[in-house]
């Protein structure tokens, strides 16, 4: 495991980003270490083009120069071709594209290139470090992991008589340092929580149960049938207090998840169903 201090003196000591001024026509051949989330492909509104989008964590202009400051790399096609260049680009960690910049730190992607890079390249041996695990210890909740492609830290903590999964939302110490007291805030009167967070799911959620979501001959749902149904499997937190309470309802909304997202100043304040 390498500490979250030493990755950042790692991570940084690259020379920082920036653009000249001119470019070779047909773009400039760069390359960069594919940020964890990959490439994704988008279509809004439905029946327009679609949307190639992915991130280069640090990437090597044609001079040499490496740079930290991430790239955000988009092309504007079609679905086959946005479905055929992920499979290209997710295969790989560190990747070589011709590209054509559009600001400081976008891009706008022309090609990807097959290129054989050496051993012992820079970036290759960064994005082995990149992929190192970093973890932070905690006296209330034990071990976090890293997980770069989300963007929190996490980790597992009992709540009630179940061990649920907790994740911290932060992009440095001092918010995770934050994201930890919002934590600790909810576990530390936990049954009040729990039972505050299960009240507001039955208040905005029961009533669509029983008006759109029941099956043919089914009886409407009773409050105490509801809060059976729900299983609490995690809680994200954010370093300005925010909470998103995710439950596993079962038959409830027919596989759906249920989100309940809220503050501690305010509690909570909106219920949903994400897909």
């Amino acid at each position: 495991m390498i500490s979250l201090r030493r990755l950042l003196v790692l991570l940084f000591s690259g020379a920082p980003a920036g653009v000249p001024a001119a470019e070779p026509p047909g773009g400039e051949l760069i390359t960069g270490i594919m940020h964890p989330a990959g490439a994704a492909g988008s279509q809004t509104p439905p029946g327009a083009d679609w949307t190639l989008r992915f991130t280069l964590e640090e990437w090597r202009r044609a001079d040499g120069t490496i740079h930290t400051t991430p790239l955000s790399v988009t092309r504007t096609t079609t679905h086959n071709e946005t479905q055929a260049l992920m499979d290209r680009l997710n295969s790989r960690r560190v990747v070589s594209v011709r590209v054509r910049f559009t600001g400081e730190n976008t891009a706008e992607l022309l090609d990807v290139v097959d290129t054989r890079l050496a051993a012992d390249d820079p970036l290759l041996l960064r994005a082995e470090l990149l992929s190192t695990p970093v973890t932070h210890e905690d006296e209330r909740f034990g071990t976090l992991v890293l997980d770069r492609s989300a963007g929190w830290w996490e980790g597992t903590a009992a709540w009630g008589a179940d061990t649920i999964v907790v994740q911290m939302e932060a992009e440095n110490e001092v918010e995770l340092a934050a994201s930890l007291r919002t934590a600790r805030a909810l576990w530390d009167d936990q049954a009040a929580w729990a039972e505050r967070i299960r009240a507001f799911a039955v208040q905005s959620l029961l009533p669509r149960k029983n008006e759109s979501w029941l099956d043919e001959g089914e009886a409407k749902m009773t409050p105490a049938g509801f809060r059976a149904g729900l299983r609490l499997e995690s809680v994200t937190v954010d370093a300005e207090g925010g909470f998103t309470f995710w439950y596993d309802g079962g038959d409830l909304f027919w596989g759906h998840s249920i989100e309940i997202t809220g503050t501690l100043r305010d509690g909570p304040t909106r219920a949903d169903l994400p897909g």
